[in-house]
């Protein structure tokens, strides 16, 4: 059978005059969670900012025993006129491929492969960051589905960080999930750092869900530095 494909774009571009920002202007969404952009702190003076966001995603036999998808993502943030010597234009740009595969009827491993380059155009040479995670999930019963996560991050010039997580989403009404995920984050088999996700979905209707999560991860931000942040929806 031919393979089938799910597709999707999204684009938006926003321009704001710094001494007038509205706050829900600034909000950088990344899949269903958002969160504030990296430079939030520096946004004040005057002067303009413009930023392009782009997420393409194609996925293929999504539904089915063996499926894989790719995507494309990134951002272009520019700034004229400002008084904040700390507002330099940016762009970043993430590649992925995904792998997905039915090991029973209940029991499925996904894997992704990633690949961030950042440049900022203040004289700092470019990163970039290679990312592993491997999923793996069980449903034990009608309710209640297991999983466990490994996620390898290998920035070039950051702290490298794996992270592991456990957790448990539970459906208490054929509309309705609860998730709940936990671990830790290790750099450099060093420092260590609690991380977590609490989500509850709820179906509306065949094609609207109503999301509600927090998350609490390690990431590298576009000054090349590993942070704790948070996110939510």
């Amino acid at each position: 059978t031919s393979p089938r494909l799910d597709f999707s774009l999204n684009i938006k571009a926003v321009q704001n005059d710094i001494a007038f920002l509205n706050p829900i202007d600034l909000v950088d969404f990344d899949g269903n969670a958002a969160a504030l952009p990296d430079d939030f702190d520096d946004l004040d003076g005057s002067g303009t900012r413009t930023s392009l966001r782009y997420r393409l995603r194609a996925d293929f036999d999504k539904d089915r025993p063996v499926s894989w998808g790719i995507g494309l993502s990134g951002n272009a943030r520019s700034y004229s006129d400002v008084t904040d010597p700390n507002l330099v234009d940016s762009t970043r740009m993430t590649a992925v491929l995904d792998l997905g595969l039915s090991l029973t009827p209940t029991t499925r491993l996904d894997t992704r492969l990633g690949y961030t380059v950042t440049d900022e155009e203040d004289g700092t040479p470019s990163s970039a960051t290679t990312i592993l995670n491997v999923r793996l999930q069980s449903r034990l019963n009608d309710r209640l589905a297991l999983r466990g996560e490994l996620a390898l991050a290998f920035p070039d010039i950051a702290a490298d960080r794996t992270t592991v997580t456990g957790g448990v989403t539970y459906q208490s009404t054929p509309t309705s999930r609860a998730g709940l995920d936990i671990g830790i984050a290790i750099l450099d088999g060093l420092t260590d750092r609690i991380v977590g996700r609490v989500s509850y979905e709820q179906d509306l209707s065949r094609t609207t869900t109503l999301t509600a999560l927090y998350a609490r991860e390690v990431s590298n931000n576009n000054d090349n530095q590993t942070v704790l942040s948070s996110i939510a929806q």
